[in-house]
């Protein structure tokens, strides 16, 4: 795999953050997406137990019920989802199926559950995004045969037969759930555009989409907490650039394009959890820039909104941050094919690294990690 190829591949994470500021540890997972061509160990889930001014700990890697494929695209919440309480689910996206673990928060270790839960997906895309509508319903945005299915998720966080709920135009690049669970967008990089879904909150199926077209090519989303602003990073190799979109009722209006900084391949983008912030991963350049969001969507960057994310090898991955704890995980597939993990404090209008150093996953080479989930322990 070569390393333009590289810089396409997104380590993309879903992130969910609770608790005071004060909390001890961080409890971090990646799932590895582990490819072997149908053969071999499956897909597994590793990360660390971040002590907050304390120790660090390794955490072993432990399989999933099915397969990765090695590799992806842009996506968002790629292969591992926190929906509610500490159930974490994890797309192996070669077999098609989802695993649901149980988190232990004290100790960060995880709890399998054997229940095989297929996704929908009838093919073999670029891997699923998943996204989650008031803590009940799953959906699957769906690369190999272009839907979006949707999972109820049951007592215990198991999960229910997976229904189709929209057939779309090209493959959904990426899909997030606005926090007031009523809306779901989905981006289409092929298409060069996004489109909004309304939820049904009884039963959670999905009406008709209304869609605006990009400047760009929209990877990943985040939707602002006031669910009233939609954000996407465009796959743009030359360009840090993100696209804006008012959410009103659902609907989107007109979408506003912004080159933001000096970063390259802006894939993923991240709201911070007081609105006041977009967070940016650039993968083509290893940087991660802070953008000042203003009223009415608006973005605007000043010189020294940028840090650097590890070496210049690292693709970092999608970001996430909630419940007002200073804290970013990143999920990175390296260069040179050793994929880690990052994690960095909110400085102002910056991130700066926390706990310097290089934080492995998986000793399996040349698999990119999906994404990451990182939930807090008080």
């Amino acid at each position: 795999m070569n390393k333009a190829m590289k810089i396409l591949l997104s380590a993309a994470f879903a992130v969910t953050m609770s608790g005071a500021a004060m909390a001890h540890h961080i409890c971090a997972y990646a799932n590895d997406n582990i490819f072997t061509g149908g053969t071999g160990p499956i897909n597994t889930v590793d990360g660390y137990k971040f002590g907050i001014g304390g120790s660090t700990v390794y955490l072993q890697p432990v399989a999933t019920n099915g397969e990765g494929i090695g590799g992806g695209f842009f996506a968002s919440g790629l292969g591992a989802l926190r929906v509610s309480g500490n159930d974490l689910y994890v797309d192996d996206a070669y077999t098609n199926d989802i695993t649901h673990f149980v988190i232990r928060p004290s100790s960060c270790l995880l709890t399998r559950d054997n229940t095989l839960y297929p996704s929908g997906d009838t093919g073999d895309g670029s891997g699923d995004a998943m996204a989650a509508a008031s803590g009940k319903f799953l959906y699957v945005g769906s690369t190999g045969d272009n839907n979006i299915y949707m999972l109820t998720i049951m007592a215990r966080g198991g999960l229910s037969v997976s229904v189709s709920v929209a057939t779309t135009p090209a493959a959904p690049t990426s899909i997030a759930v606005s926090a007031d669970g009523q809306t779901l967008v989905a981006a289409y990089a092929n298409n060069q555009q996004l489109c909004a879904y309304p939820i049904n909150a009884i039963n959670g199926t999905l009406g008709a989409p209304n869609c605006q077209n990009t400047a760009g090519f929209p990877a990943d989303i985040s939707i602002d907490p006031a669910s009233a602003c939609v954000y996407a990073g465009e796959s743009n190799p030359g360009a840090s650039e993100v696209v804006a979109l008012p959410l009103v009722s659902g609907v989107l209006g007109t979408a506003t394009d912004y080159i933001l900084g000096p970063g390259l391949n802006s894939s993923a983008v991240l709201v911070s959890s007081d609105d006041s912030h977009l967070y940016i991963s650039n993968q083509g350049s290893a940087q991660v820039t802070t953008a000042n969001i203003s009223t009415g969507c608006g973005l605007s960057y000043s010189a020294g909104q940028v840090v650097a994310d590890g070496t210049a090898t690292d693709s970092p991955g999608q970001l996430s941050q909630g419940g007002g704890l200073p804290f970013v995980v990143t999920g990175d597939y390296s260069s040179v094919g050793k994929p880690r993990m990052g994690l960095f404090r909110i400085n102002g209008n910056t991130l700066a690294p926390y706990m310097p150093g290089v934080h492995r996953l998986t000793g399996v080479p040349n698999n990119a990690p999906f994404s990451v989930v990182a939930i807090v322990e008080e």
